[in-house]
């Protein structure tokens, strides 16, 4: 039996998740599952994915403003991923079935934007996804005792330049352990990169004991002290705790910076909205100015920035990038992005650096070039142009970078903006939609369109089949929902939610992402599921012909052969 899942319904805009590509234009090879006994599950790693800061190019100076600023602002780490384009998409295989439909928007994120790496693994830890033990490519995940192996392998390398000398991570993590143990004085400096790139710090009686990383333990040879210089003052870590919280006091800009190094010691920072902060230790109370709060809004919720700044990397349902940086935007909060890396190190809020819980690289992989956001922009809006501003790349430079639109009073983009920059983009005519006889002029009737397909769900199947035909792109979110179609620079909200989905014998396929999957797995189905299948793709608004022997489907401007 074949069902198609078609409902229509009020937007769901906290928990959009776009994927890109123009459909699949790879096949991905069949994951392989396989059941593991209890005694061999791995663990998820628990550990905060903070920042990827505090290294130099040529040496670590253990001055605390060398930290602080080396941190914050100036991210020397070049980030390692070689990235794939983010218009070679590939998805995972819909038969794997421990794979829920949230799980599957950060694995897939992970194949095909895997410069986001450290907000993936912050998720997979909230999912309870572990990775399989590796040296430098992810190729296995382990979720609930279950090996599910990814379609294309994900390099992992980072660079930790310390001491002279340069540590590729995790090939290389022995060797840093070593030489930590023989320098601990530069842990201080460290501490936030391994916390960046996911370890969990532990510690015995104050001391630093070692750490967890990518589901391996590593020791230092003896528990460590470590230490840093604030202001001109040096400061023995653990011992000197209490002293360095009480010169923080007055220094509240440095404290934020430090943040990351006090968490490890288990020292409590309670931020207020107001604008104050408790910090405690060991009895120890402080209360230090912060920058007041900036209220935002993700999906249907407001959050106070910069004090839910690590509950929302924390949740899964707030993790997603372009959403919280549209937001930031349009709260008037700057990022601070690194401009020779691409990587965002904190925001500005009311002139006050604060840092993020994680750094967020901001590579972006196109015809054969990468460019860095935003210093980039210009020459990628140019290169889109010439390519007529292909309707997949526009949708991820919004959906996944939080690349803001400009728009004249009939709706037509006619600039781009992000953090504060504004680009000017070719202006596009509006494009024609009949449906039913009726006739839109999108985007500028957009909503007239939505409300006279709501009036009556019998017309969302004739909606969907004339938005094909007028050239638009349906990029649904990971669990198949459509709720924006995009052609060129036009991205356009529909204003209701269409679940497109087509369950064939037990198994649910998204349309368009595992339409190649679809197309591999027809030939097991018996004929009467594949006429049923036809009429099925018809009606979300597939083009079927029927050429000899052969049948060709259309969808996103992209043919299949059954």
């Amino acid at each position: 039996m074949t069902h198609t899942h078609l409902l229509v319904g009020n937007p769901v805009t906290g928990e959009f998740r776009a994927a890109g590509g123009s459909g699949v234009r790879q096949l991905p090879s069949k994951s392989l599952v396989t059941r593991l006994p209890t005694a061999m599950r791995l663990r998820t790693p628990v550990a905060a994915l903070l920042v990827l800061w505090a290294a130099s190019e040529t040496s670590l100076s253990l001055n605390p403003c060398s930290l602080c600023s080396a941190g914050f602002g100036v991210a020397f780490q070049r980030p390692m991923f070689p990235l794939p384009s983010v218009d070679n998409a590939v998805y995972l295989d819909p038969n794997i079935k421990v794979v829920t439909n949230q799980m599957r928007y950060f694995i897939e994120l992970l194949l095909n934007q895997p410069n986001y790496l450290p907000i993936i693994m912050e998720a997979f830890i909230r999912l309870g996804i572990a990775f399989k033990r590796f040296k430098g490519v992810i190729d296995c995940l382990i979720i609930k005792g279950t090996e599910v192996r990814l379609p294309r392998p994900v390099p992992v390398e980072y660079d930790v330049p310390i001491g002279g000398k340069n540590f590729k991570i995790p090939r290389d993590a022995v060797k840093l352990n070593k030489h930590l143990s023989r320098n601990p004085n530069e842990l201080a400096l460290v501490i936030p990169t391994l916390k960046g790139i996911g370890a969990k710090i532990t510690t015995v009686g104050g001391r630093v004991s070692g750490y967890e990383l990518f589901n391996v333990i590593y020791k230092f040879d003896r528990p460590l002290d470590t230490q840093l210089s604030v202001g001109g003052k040096k400061f023995k870590l653990p011992k000197d705790l209490k002293l360095l919280i009480k010169f923080l006091a007055v220094r509240p800009k440095d404290l934020l910076k430090l943040e990351v190094l006090l968490l490890v010691w288990k020292v409590k920072i309670q931020k207020h909205p107001g604008g104050g902060m408790d910090v405690t230790y060991a009895g120890l109370k402080q209360t230090v100015p912060n920058v007041p709060d900036v209220r935002i809004k993700l999906g249907k919720r407001h959050y106070n920035i910069p004090t839910d700044l690590q509950a929302i990397f924390e949740n899964p349902q707030t993790l997603h990038v372009g959403q919280l940086f549209e937001a930031l935007q349009r709260a008037n909060i700057k990022l601070d992005v690194n401009v020779r890396t691409g990587v965002v190190v904190g925001i500005i809020v009311k002139g006050t650096a604060i840092p993020l819980p994680l750094t967020i690289d901001l590579r972006f992989k196109w015809n054969n070039r990468v460019y860095l956001i935003p210093r980039d922009m210009k020459a990628l809006i140019a290169q889109l142009e010439r390519k007529g501003m292909p309707s997949d790349v526009m949708h991820i430079l919004y959906t996944r970078f939080g690349v803001l639109q400009v728009r004249n009073s009939a709706g037509i983009v006619i600039m781009l903006t992000f953090n504060g920059e504004r680009y000017r983009v070719k202006v596009e005519k509006q494009t024609a939609v009949t449906i039913l006889g009726k006739t839109f002029q999108l985007p500028r009737e957009a909503e007239k369109m939505s409300a006279f397909v709501k009036a009556d769900k019998s017309r969302t199947e004739p909606m969907l089949q004339a938005l094909q035909r007028a050239g638009f792109m349906f990029i649904p979110d990971s669990s198949g929902n459509l709720q924006t179609i995009q052609k060129g620079a036009q991205m356009i909200k529909l204003g209701l939610r269409v679940r497109i989905a087509i369950n064939v014998v037990g198994t649910v396929y998204r349309v368009p992402f595992d339409l190649p999957r679809l197309v591999k797995d027809v030939r097991s189905f018996g004929r009467p599921h594949i006429n049923s299948l036809l009429n099925q793709l018809r009606r979300v608004g597939v083009k079927v012909t029927k050429q000899g022997s052969k049948i060709k489907i259309l969808f996103n401007s992209i043919k299949y052969i059954l």
